[in-house]
């Protein structure tokens, strides 16, 4: 048998060659700051600073390179890269792995920001008030080449089937718009050099190809129609780079220039109020010239003063004729013929009519002076209502319940205040006294002397002292509002009376005072009753001699739906007053200083006394604490057997609260617990209390070594008892004192000062080794007489000085022409002053006495 050849292993593939996997960003990508480049080996070995950079970097922009780890490698610009800016990276020719074989694959990448771009318009995008024959100025991102906007960039406009090309100012008229855009021109020129570390003068005329483009459609545009301005493809910059996508920018044209003419009406089919004045609206601004040629005539030729809305810039857009004009009478308004806006449009105006206005007649009224009020018993008892153009005799109905056989309810009188409260009586088509309502209604016409048209005020006779409810309903009012014709009623409630009641709701006790209305004096014996807000009774009496009802018990509000608080009542024979505790208009508690609580708040007062307030971790902090509440008579200890407090504070406990063992819930009270609170941090650490008969608790608590330092706070009862902080200090033992020249120094090559150094035990510190720092500081010097003048501001210069230098004929400063930067000068400046403040210290050994003499050198 032949003998077989032995086998041969295959051979092992050889390694791939190092490449770059991936590299970001490539193509046309915007507002780029850093390159990123993988590899699919490590270059540099991990850590190791010294790595030289890949690539051969072609790019206008500066930055850094550096290595992530071996295989990753960013660049980092020193900011954004403008619009237009090609970069170039190339891998180098001696670019090595880490085993010293050269690399492969893909060696040269690019990437641009893309051609110039819209940044910011004015008008701004989506402005619904284009001119017909509006200029655009459009900031851009980078230079542009004019001659390739009029070639790429055109206007589209609704209902235009067409492109509509663009036109580019520039020389003059550009400059022409400068002046009225400036902010907006030399702003934009300002911020885009000063990005590439160069400045712009804004009376350096624009010239050049600029981040900057002015520009106008070619044909006037149709009003109040959608357009939009495309800054199209192959839109390029000087250096070749253009835009690769449309951009659209989209405004509205504005409407026509109208005029409008307009005025107050009762309902939509009647004429304007004559006592109102008639308004006049322009679409567009007016000179203000123009616009007070503008006049409003009435019958006989009878021209109306005008009044102009705030003029801007000589413009108005609007004006108002002040009545009273004639009832019933034709309003015309007066155009002039040369009346244009502010881009030379003449008004469109759709119907002559629209210039014409009519006046109606005075319109119905019926009003009284308001919901509630209070008429005094010893005058004339008359009810005043404002009637006008309604019916000559008015039907009224009036409900009385003040008179003392009729008001036997206190809380029917409540009852009408809540409504009259609660907007219900403003309703004008609900009738309150119809035949459903309760009581006795008397009812009766209301003449109008002085006829019908008559603009007057009518009393309605109110006999009695007591609560009244009057109703008057007018047909003609109810045509006038509403387009079904109903029947208008109006409502109030009055009270005649010669009574006045004043209520002060206290914590324990509470008072009411009854006065009269006509002379002010106390009113003795007068029946006081005190109900909650629905109804019930919670306290009745009578007042002593000085007129005041005291009241030695606590009353509890209530709360209703149509409102809380307390309704007093008082009655002196058939005379019947009241008076809510909501009505403290005008004499609120805070209006005079005072403490502005309400009697619920928490009456308990807590304190803490501390052995000390600075103490350091790993100290022990003492406290006793003490719990009082104010009463009537000052203050206070609290009992266990006290009511348990209302409202206490939750302060910034929520979690413990929401677990049950927060401040409140402490329902007692005597707090059974306490809480320190970390000022910075919020942490909690709570503590047993157990009161003593003399209402103190003592405490203390073991500082931990790692408590957080800061301020902390006790907590007791929801309210801040004290406060103390934990630090870290040393404690001194010794103190010094210095002592400088007791008189002015003046022209002083130096100062002398004294030091005295001892122990705080007693005795000096005697050849102890010290170090004096002192610091010399600028200050004023100021002479009485020469108050506002300034002693320290240098010698005065023949000459003029300039600020800024190096503006070559461009109008850029390179930075580097024309003598030192500003940076560099201020940095010197700082730099300067910094030296002059820096502190100087001095070593000294004391005497055996603890003094030394040191000096303080001037400043060089």
């Amino acid at each position: 048998m032949p003998a077989q050849l032995p086998t041969q292993a295959p051979a092992a593939p050889a390694p791939a060659q190092t490449s770059v996997e991936s590299f970001s960003p490539e193509g046309e990508v915007r507002q780029v700051r850093q390159v990123t480049a993988r590899f699919t080996q490590p270059l540099v070995a991990f850590g190791d600073p010294r790595g030289a950079d890949p690539f051969i970097i072609d790019c206008p922009a500066k930055g850094k390179g550096r290595w992530i780890d071996g295989a990753n490698w960013s660049y980092d610009f020193d900011a954004d890269l403008p619009g237009a800016t090609a970069c170039r990276f190339t891998l180098r020719d001696d670019s090595r792995d880490l085993a010293g074989k050269p690399l492969g694959g893909q060696r040269a990448f690019a990437f641009t920001t893309g051609g110039p771009a819209v940044v910011r318009t004015r008008p701004y995008e989506g402005s619904g008030q284009v001119d017909e024959n509006q200029i655009f100025v459009l900031a851009l991102d980078a230079q542009v080449a004019p001659a390739s906007i009029a070639r790429h960039a055109w206007c589209r406009a609704e209902g235009i089937n067409e492109k509509i090309p663009l036109r580019v100012l520039e020389g003059e008229e550009r400059e022409r718009i400068r002046v009225v855009q400036r902010d907006f021109i030399d702003g934009h020129l300002g911020r885009w050099l000063k990005a590439r570390g160069r400045s712009w003068r804004d009376n350096v005329p624009l010239s050049g190809e600029l981040p900057l483009a002015v520009v106008q459609c070619r044909r006037t545009l149709p009003p109040n129609k959608e357009i939009a301005l495309m800054w199209g493809k192959g839109v390029a910059a000087p250096n070749g780079i253009a835009t690769t996508d449309d951009q659209q920018l989209d405004f509205r044209t504005r409407p026509d220039f109208t005029v409008s003419a307009r005025c107050e009406r009762v309902n939509a089919r009647a004429g304007c109020v004559p006592f109102l004045p008639v308004r006049v609206g322009f679409s567009a601004p007016v000179a203000l010239q123009d616009a007070q040629a503008i006049a409003l005539e009435g019958p006989g030729g009878k021209r109306y003063p005008a009044k102009f809305d705030d003029e801007h810039a000589g413009y108005v857009t609007g004006m108002s004729f002040a009545g009273p004009f004639p009832e019933r009478a034709e309003l015309r308004l007066l155009l002039p013929p040369s009346l244009k806006d502010d881009a030379g449009r003449s008004p469109v105006l759709r119907a002559k009519t629209k210039l014409i206005l009519r006046t109606d007649r005075q319109p119905p009224l019926v009003k009284f002076a308001a919901p509630f009020g209070v008429i005094e018993a010893r005058g004339d008892r008359m009810l005043p209502v404002t009637v006008r153009n309604v019916e000559p005799a008015l039907a009224t109905a009036v409900r009385t319940s003040g008179a003392s056989q009729r008001v036997s309810r206190e809380e029917d009188v409540l009852a009408w205040m809540r409504k009259a409260g609660s907007g219900q009586y403003h309703s004008l088509e609900e009738q309150v006294l119809g035949k459903g309502a309760e009581g006795s209604i008397e009812r009766f016409a209301l003449p109008k002397p002085n006829g019908r048209r008559a603009f007057e005020v009518i009393g309605i006779p109110l006999r009695k002292p007591g609560f009244y409810v009057v109703e008057l309903s007018s047909p003609q009012l109810g045509a006038a509002l509403n387009d079904k014709g109903k029947r208008a009623y109006v409502h109030t409630a009055a009270l005649v009376t010669n009574l006045a009641a004043h209520f002060k709701h206290g914590a324990a006790s509470s008072l009411v005072w009854v006065t009269s209305l006509d002379k002010g004096r106390p009113v003795a014996g007068a029946q006081v009753a005190v109900r909650d807000c629905a109804g019930k009774p919670l306290w009745s009496g009578s007042t002593d001699a000085s007129g005041v009802a005291r009241i030695r018990k606590e009353l509890r509000a209530s709360s209703c739906k149509s409102g809380g608080g307390f309704f007093v009542t008082a009655r002196s024979g058939e005379d019947f007053t009241f008076t809510l505790s909501e009505w403290q208009r005008g004499i609120e508690s805070w209006r005079y200083n005072v403490s502005t609580e309400g009697v619920d708040t928490d009456s308990r007062l807590v304190a803490t006394v501390f052995d000390r307030t600075l103490l350091r971790a790993g100290e022990t902090v003492h406290m006793k604490h003490f719990l009082r509440r104010r009463v009537a008579a000052g203050i206070a200890l609290v009992r266990a057997g006290d009511k348990a407090p209302q409202n206490v504070s939750r302060w910034a406990d929520d979690e413990a609260d929401q677990a049950g063992e927060g401040a409140a819930a402490d329902k007692g009270p005597l707090p059974s617990k306490g809480w320190l609170v970390h000022g910075g941090s919020g942490e909690k650490v709570a503590f047993a209390l157990r009161w003593d008969a003399g209402g103190a608790a003592l405490g203390e608590w073991k500082i931990p070594m790692e408590a957080k330092l800061g301020e902390y706070q006790v907590v007791i009862g929801g309210q801040v008892a004290g406060e103390f902080r934990v630090e870290q200090f040393r404690v001194p033992t010794m103190k010094a004192l210095l002592k400088g020249p007791s008189g002015p120094v003046v022209a002083a090559r130096g100062v002398s000062i004294d030091a005295q150094v001892n122990y705080l035990s007693g005795g000096p510190a005697g050849l102890a080794p010290v170090k004096l720092r002192t610091v010399l500081e600028y200050g004023g010097a100021p002479f009485p007489g020469y108050e506002g003048f300034a002693f320290a501001a240098g010698d005065v210069k023949e000459g003029i000085e300039r600020e800024g230098t190096g503006y070559n004929e461009d109008g850029y400063d390179d930075g580097d022409e024309g003598g030192e930067a500003p940076d560099e000068q201020a940095n010197t400046a700082e730099g300067s002053e910094a030296a002059a403040n820096a502190a100087r210290t001095q070593s000294a050994t004391l005497d055996r006495n603890g003094g030394a003499r040191g000096a303080s050198p001037p400043s060089s």
